[in-house]
């Protein structure tokens, strides 16, 4: 679907359509959290799957434990806050489509 003839889509506003930003915004900060998290386990998969499936069955056991800060650093995992992570994930996803 394109919405560029719509001003409110076409500047970038659809977000502003989720609800759940408004109403249960810590819900949202945690999904947004999650998924950063899961898309680091992801691209450790891609180097070295055995390796990166220990780190995630360890960071399971540890999960009910430990706060989020901790918990990463415990995996080796960049934090989500830093800078870098996300341009740093971007990298190898952006290309995964490409090879199916």
């Amino acid at each position: 679907m394109n919405f560029q003839d719509i001003p409110f889509y076409a500047e970038g506003c659809a977000w502003q359509t989720v609800l759940h930003i408004f109403t249960v915004p810590l819900y949202y900060i945690s999904y947004c959290l999650a998924q950063t998290v899961a898309l680091c386990f992801w691209a450790e998969d891609q180097k070295q799957s055995d390796l990166a499936w220990k780190k995630y069955l360890r960071f399971l056991g540890l999960a009910q434990s430990m706060s989020f800060e901790p918990l990463i650093a415990d995996a080796e995992l960049p934090s989500p806050s830093q800078g870098d992570t996300l341009r740093m994930l971007c990298r190898p996803t952006g290309g995964w489509p490409d090879k199916f």
